[in-house]
């Protein structure tokens, strides 16, 4: 035990909460593989962006593309790089919810992102087998895999395959995203190039072009929605914190390649098939990006873009499983859920929240790609809500928590950065479909009904928990309240109280390495 924490704990001003499951150093992974992770957690390239441009048109969907990035993409990102760090554990957003609020909101918090993942995940199966299927076609229909049994078999097949390419390692997963993005970007490459080699017959007026009907005719809902999908989720590589190579230096600069890259690998490849193409906005449907490489260059590079879209597909598939997986295992970590969801295989993945994971993959694949958008955006924008807050109130109740990376904000600068995402949040919400609210509605009473199960003292006797939440709280406060959380030497996690700290940054650093 380190010799500045054990007189702490022999004072009782200090408290240890949990021996958490370190990742072993040879399965870390880097800042390359990190914003590799975060490029396919939160984009994967521009394919689905084809729905927004039939919904809205080129123009409103440019504007788009160039507005929500620094409406919401930054301040999220912003917020992620400076929590993550701070908080490195499998829990990600979660103990930073709980740490400001509560184990109720730390547990709804973990329960809607995984929920939201989870429903975001059963997108990818379906689309790989859609875009392999619509340009191969004929060879779908001889080996018959465009519905029916097969089909299932199919999507079965591709969940199992790509569950295990998560299990083997966070490290495997990395190194296969740099790999899959440096792929999926090669075709919209030669394709820009190609466009820009061709440049007389670029038309720039299509780019101002609206539906007909102008502004009115606009889709707002659907096309914030869809805007929305490709530009979140920035917070869920939070869950990887513990597994990277030098956390504090590490994200803020993944997430700042991660950014660019997202914001260009949807926006430049967008304006190049509208300007140098005559196809009109109302043909972009799913695959239409292989179609515009078949026009500008031929038939090959459709092919290629096609299989760059499969390949994306797989990106974004396993960079969610891994953030789904690691948040059940965080949650189990922190008492929510039972410990063998904390379970580490010998490559360092979570081989029990991944298999509940994948299950829950499974069941949510029937769903149309709209209705999953829909559902998915809405659990994530109320634990986006939630996590807001919880942000906003860390800055006041924990000024001086040690931050490797801090926003150079203000707690007022801090509210003012995040006065557009709420009001986007907000608006959102309202326009949501009915059916959207009601499925979301039910699913959050679930959640709030599985909490009281799971921390019921009939269920705690029962199943094998790593720590009580509630009893944690209870101890700290029979010293003081608890303020700044960080790792001991042997890696448990610490719960050092204020009165030890008294305000001091750099005592409390001192006291807390992390």
């Amino acid at each position: 035990m380190s010799e500045t924490i054990a007189p702490l704990l022999a004072a009782k001003k200090a408290v240890i909460v949990s021996p958490p499951s370190p990742s072993p150093k040879e399965h870390q992974i880097g800042t390359a593989a990190l914003a590799a992770l975060i490029f396919f957690s939160v984009s994967g390239g521009p394919f689905g962006m084809e729905e927004a441009v039939q919904s809205a048109g080129p123009l409103v969907t440019i504007v788009g593309l160039l507005v929500l990035p620094m409406l919401w993409s930054v301040p999220e990102a912003l917020i992620t790089a400076e929590c993550a760090p701070a908080f490195a554990e499998p829990s990600g957003s979660v103990a930073w919810v709980e740490s400001a609020f509560g184990p109720f909101w730390g547990w709804m918090k973990g329960y809607l992102s995984w929920l939201s993942g989870v429903t975001d995940n059963a997108l990818y199966p379906v689309l790989i087998a859609d875009y392999l299927t619509s340009f191969f076609h004929k060879e779908a229909e001889t080996i018959g895999v465009v519905d029916g049994l097969h089909r299932v078999l199919l999507l079965l097949g591709l969940t199992l395959v790509l569950t295990y390419l998560n299990w083997r390692g966070l490290d495997v997963v990395g190194t296969a995203a740099i790999v899959l993005m440096t792929l999926c970007m090669l075709p919209f490459v030669i394709m820009c190039i190609a466009a820009l080699v061709q440049y007389n017959k670029l038309d720039g007026s299509r780019l101002g072009e609206l539906p007909e009907g102008g502004w009115g005719a606009v889709q707002w809902s659907s096309l914030l929605n869809i805007l929305f999908w490709q530009l979140n989720y920035w917070d869920s590589v939070a869950t990887f914190a513990g597994d990277v190579k030098n956390p504090g230096k590490a994200f803020p600069r993944a997430l700042a390649i991660a950014v660019a890259l997202v914001v260009l690998s949807t926006l430049v490849p967008l304006a190049t098939a509208v300007t140098g193409t005559r196809f009109a906005y109302t043909e972009y449907t799913d695959g239409f990006f292989g179609k515009v490489g078949s026009d500008l260059v031929g038939k090959w590079l459709g092919a290629m873009i096609a299989l760059a879209a499969a390949l994306s597909s797989v990106g974004m598939f396993e960079a969610e499983m891994a953030s789904d997986a690691f948040s059940l295992m965080g949650l189990a970590e922190r008492g929510h859920l039972p410990a063998f969801f904390a379970h580490r295989s010998r490559h360092g993945t979570p081989s029990a929240a991944i298999v509940c994971s994948a299950c829950g993959i499974t069941f949510l694949a029937s769903m149309s790609f709209l209705e999953i958008v829909q559902v998915l955006n809405f659990l994530y924008m109320l634990a986006m809500l939630i996590e807001f807050a919880a942000f906003v109130r860390l800055r006041v109740v924990l000024p001086c928590l040690p931050r490797p990376y801090r926003i150079p904000l203000g707690t007022w600068g801090i509210c003012a950065m995040l006065s557009g995402p709420v009001i986007l949040l907000v608006c959102m919400l309202a326009m949501a479909p009915l059916k959207t609210w009601l499925i979301c509605g039910v699913a959050v009473l679930m959640g709030c009904g599985l909490y009281y199960v799971l921390h019921h003292p009939c269920t705690r006797r029962r199943c094998v928990f790593l720590q009580d939440p509630f009893e944690r709280r209870r101890d700290a406060s029979t010293s003081s309240v608890l303020r700044v959380y960080g790792t001991d030497d042997l890696g448990y996690v610490l719960e050092v109280t204020d009165d030890e700290a008294n305000g001091d940054e750099e005592k409390m650093e001192a006291v807390v390495p992390v």
